[in-house]
């Protein structure tokens, strides 16, 4: 997510909006959801979910085919299997994210939960899916929830704890992983009917359709199946609006009508270059995902009525799709409201466009702005990578101090300064947004923010040498502690002076300070890096940062060091926090 204003790309958008009509919440009756319960003479399918237990992917999946499970559960051998990654993945960042050997993308909790789940399928195998049900319903606090749920279900808590807090527990979860590695689950929910890949919708009258077909329909519950559930399953009449009525039950009918003819006016530059520029994709979504979408005019910024309609409007940034305030009338407004932004006469669809008409650009040779100065020279471009002044040998890291992917960037960096010794310069940058003088927004919450600014204070109290380093590092161990003062201790910092720094307006102006060179690049994913002022790239190990450092600067001494099997901290699966 962006640091700067919040802006959604239309995929997303469009992402954001079938997700949310796909959830479904079941409520469930007293009856037990049971796993595994065959009946004989009934033809069965086989349905597998490897999940991750906080994933909300995962949990999704889990309450959709609960209300399946309490009608068909005679035909349907339903197992849940558990996804975890390699314990190198996590070198010496253990104490977040594994349980000995067994980790998970969550952190311990996660793996906790899934331990404990595996155990009430273990003890209590007909009320298993009842449980995880319960479950998720609070599932960020998997799994303290657990004894709240066994309790609801009547469930044998003692016979649960031992296996969770004993060696069967884990013992379950390393068995559950190994299925789960055995079909390549790396994503939550990877699902796998009757042994073949599941990739349809995930609604529960998507899985009970399809399981139906997978057992030929021979189950009572496959007579009379709804047509519909949702709006989304009327398709039959590809140019009209379907509608869902009675959804879900017996009496359930799509009924089309005609799309509402809706205007669209595109403004664009031709001058842009950037990719967001092309039209055409975004253009190709919208008709396809919206129905009705007839007339669309499209300008360029270039002519004066393309002009005229940004002034006019208050435009910031094109490309600009407007739609027409007829669009409050549309059946998808609704649906897509949250992601319109009222401008003058029209409704901006926001798409996540940046760029600004108005402005220098900075590469093209012409003076954009007619105030007589050319690309770099128009104080516009200062703070763009093309126009920043090289300072050889110096590397910044753009980092969130509680993305897991930022702290393994930091956690490399003794290898990197030890290699290159003197011979680079080298300065930690925070991801952040000021919301209003003093107050700061951060992707990982306030949390973020205050370990950011106590990250800074140390970096105040002990730039020598990059000895504010061992403060980071050893935070790095358990970041999402709020018990730093044993690392400051431990990096022979002050705490006085930490604390009142981090606490009172110095940690504030540092940090406010600081977050202005990520902002003004536009750079928000952790972890971001930039050699020699201007040269940005990414990476987590130290091997690409040396080849990237020695790309601008082949004449260091740290380039003929070896680092190929030097890391310090662990390659999780390339990534960033953004």
């Amino acid at each position: 997510m962006s640091h700067k204003i919040l802006k959604l790309s239309l995929t997303l958008a469009l992402v954001l909006i079938i997700s949310a009509c796909n959830v479904t919440t079941p409520e469930t009756d007293s009856g037990a959801i049971a796993l595994n319960q065959t009946t004989e003479n009934v033809k069965k399918t086989k349905l597998d979910f490897y999940i991750m237990s906080q994933c909300p992917y995962g949990t999704q999946v889990e309450d959709a085919i609960a209300p399946v499970m309490q009608k068909m559960s005679n035909v349907i051998d339903l197992n849940i299997e558990y996804i975890l990654y390699s314990q190198e993945n996590y070198a010496e960042q253990e104490a977040m994210y594994c349980v000995d050997d067994l980790c998970s993308m969550h952190g311990i909790p996660e793996v906790n939960g899934n331990i404990v789940q595996l155990c009430v399928e273990e003890t209590n195998p007909t009320k298993s899916l009842d449980f995880i049900v319960c479950q998720n319903k609070d599932a960020n606090n998997i799994p303290e929830n657990w004894e709240k749920c066994a309790e609801e279900l009547k469930l044998d808590k003692e016979k649960i704890q031992t296996c969770y807090e004993g060696e069967e527990g884990k013992k379950l979860l390393r068995e559950s992983s190994k299925l789960a590695e055995a079909v390549n689950a790396q994503g939550s929910p990877t699902i796998y009917l009757d042994d073949k890949q599941y990739q349809e919708g995930r609604t529960s009258l998507d899985f009970q359709r399809a399981i139906c077909q997978a057992i030929d329909n021979e189950h009572t519950e496959c007579e009379n199946l709804p047509i519909c559930g949702l709006d989304t399953d009327c398709t039959a009449e590809a140019e009209k609006v379907g509608k869902c009525v009675n959804p879900g039950t017996k009496e359930a009918v799509c009924e089309y009508t005609e799309a509402q003819p809706i205007n669209l006016v595109v403004l664009s530059d031709a001058r842009c270059t950037l990719p967001e520029c092309a039209t055409e994709n975004v253009l190709q979504q919208i008709k396809q995902s919206f129905k009705g979408i007839e007339n669309i005019q499209e300008l360029d910024y270039s002519a004066e009525e393309g002009q005229a309609l940004y002034v006019a409007n208050g435009l910031q940034t094109l490309p600009a799709y407007l739609f027409e305030k007829e669009v409050e009338t549309a059946y998808f407004y609704n649906e897509l409201k949250g992601y319109l932004q009222p401008k003058g006469d029209y409704y901006e669809l926001a798409v996540g466009s940046t760029f600004n008409p108005t402005k220098e650009i900075c590469d093209n040779k012409v003076d954009d702005t007619n105030n007589g100065l050319t690309d770099c020279a128009d104080e516009d471009c200062a703070n763009t990578l093309i126009c920043r002044e090289e300072e050889k040998g110096r590397l910044d890291l753009f980092v969130m101090s509680q993305c897991p992917y930022g702290t393994q960037a930091l956690d490399i960096m003794p290898t990197i300064l030890e290699a290159f010794n003197d011979e680079i310069s080298f300065n930690v940058n925070f991801i952040a947004s000021e919301l209003e003088p003093g107050k700061f927004n951060s992707l990982h919450g306030q949390p973020e923010v205050d370990e950011n600014i106590r990250e800074l204070c140390a970096i105040k109290e002990a730039p020598e040498s990059y000895k504010y380093m061992d403060y980071i590092l050893c935070r790095n161990k358990n970041i999402s502690s709020t018990e730093w003062e044993n690392c400051s201790t431990e990096a022979g910092l002050n705490i006085n002076a930490m604390k009142t720094c981090s606490t009172g307006e110095e940690g504030i102006n540092l940090h406010s300070e600081n977050i202005k060179l990520a902002n003004g690049l536009g750079i928000g994913a952790s972890p971001t890096w930039l050699a020699n002022n201007k040269y940005q790239f990414s990476g987590i190990d130290a091997q690409t940062i040396q080849t990237e450092i020695c790309k601008y600067n082949p004449e260091l001494k740290g380039c003929s060091v070896n680092l190929s099997g030097a890391e310090t901290a662990a390659a999780i699966p390339a990534g960033s926090c953004n």
